[in-house]
């Protein structure tokens, strides 16, 4: 069964970074595997069971964490997180209650938030292994989320991961045979198949 993806983030904490994160996994899973945005509920309905059922229906949880995210407060200047009824407590909560998988991603250095910062039926948020996501690093650390998640790297397997390293080795191959010729050392075939080179 295909896997399915629930983004949940705080629109003034992180919403370029669930935007970011969404094309980046919209290239790899289709996008009805992605949930994202569960915000247009329709008048009269229950929004917490919209939201359960959203939740519900995905396997993994992705909690995107910026610095703003733990302090996030409303109109009337109370934290959000400490209102049952807001959304991003209720997604979160939904999943750790049914143990759906849920891996906080902190966003530029955010600190994962300490137990004692959270209402208690978050707290098993704290236990969860979390990934960093930052700007300079974005690619490398979306391809681990996407090995997490069970998905095969760019180049690292099949044939693509074949053709990567014959690649790989004739380019170091190439240099170690330049540098032979020049007189820097005498070329020799390590334990692992790869040239190196003696001095």
């Amino acid at each position: 069964m295909a896997l399915k993806i629930f983004i949940s983030y705080r629109r003034d904490d992180s919403a370029p970074w669930a935007g970011r994160l969404y094309e980046r996994l919209a290239r790899t899973f289709k996008k009805s595997q992605l949930f994202m945005d569960v915000d247009h509920i329709a008048p009269g309905q229950d929004f917490v069971r919209v939201l359960e059922d959203q939740v519900g229906r995905c396997d993994v949880l992705l909690a995107i964490i910026g610095r703003a995210w733990l302090e996030s407060r409303n109109e009337r200047g109370e934290r959000r997180l400490d209102d049952a009824n807001d959304f991003v407590r209720l997604e979160i909560e939904t999943a750790l209650r049914r143990g759906i998988t849920v891996i906080p991603l902190l966003v530029d250095g955010a600190p994962m938030p300490r137990a004692a910062e959270l209402p208690e039926s978050l707290h098993g948020l704290v236990r969860k292994q979390a990934r960093p996501l930052s700007h300079a690093g974005f690619g490398l650390e979306t391809q681990a989320l996407l090995q997490a998640l069970g998905q095969p790297s760019a180049g690292t397997s099949g044939d693509g991961a074949s053709r990567a390293q014959s690649v790989s080795r004739a380019v170091l191959w190439s240099a170690a045979a330049v540098a032979a010729i020049a007189g820097w050392g005498t070329l020799w075939m390590g334990l692992g198949g790869e040239p190196v080179m003696t001095t």
